[in-house]
């Protein structure tokens, strides 16, 4: 989960991509995911997150994350992004990104619990 602040009055393509590295030697992983946030008002409590399975982590973090990072994009330019450990290189930049294990809390069961929390999504375009 990350909170962000927006200074537009509305916001719309507020695109944030996740990186999480989990995994030693053959088994390190570099799990990726994104989300484009919509009708984002001004302010400062905004949360957007990514939820990985359990067992995603079990079978290749061996229930550890090394690293994670976070990169906010508003209108296809980067505006901000955050690492933990702190990071001044984008280490996920040398890596293979596997997509597909990281999903938005409206792909989860967790969505009924805190839809209010998390911002609006922009769904596919037909």
């Amino acid at each position: 989960e990350v909170q962000f602040e927006s200074d537009p009055d509305w916001a719309d393509d507020v695109q944030l991509k996740y990186y999480v590295l989990a995994g030693k030697g053959k088994e390190q992983r570099l799990f990726t995911g994104e989300v484009t946030h919509i009708n984002v008002a001004k302010g400062t409590q905004h949360y957007s997150a990514m939820f990985m399975h359990p067992n995603t982590l079990k079978r290749y973090g061996g229930g550890q994350v090394d690293q994670v990072a976070v990169r906010l994009f508003y209108q296809g330019k980067l505006v901000d992004q955050l690492s933990d450990p702190a990071a001044r290189e984008g280490w996920w930049d040398k890596f293979t990104p596997v997509p597909g294990y990281l999903l938005s809390p409206q792909e989860t069961p967790w969505l009924p619990v805190a839809s209010e929390r998390f911002e609006a999504i922009k769904g596919p375009r037909p």
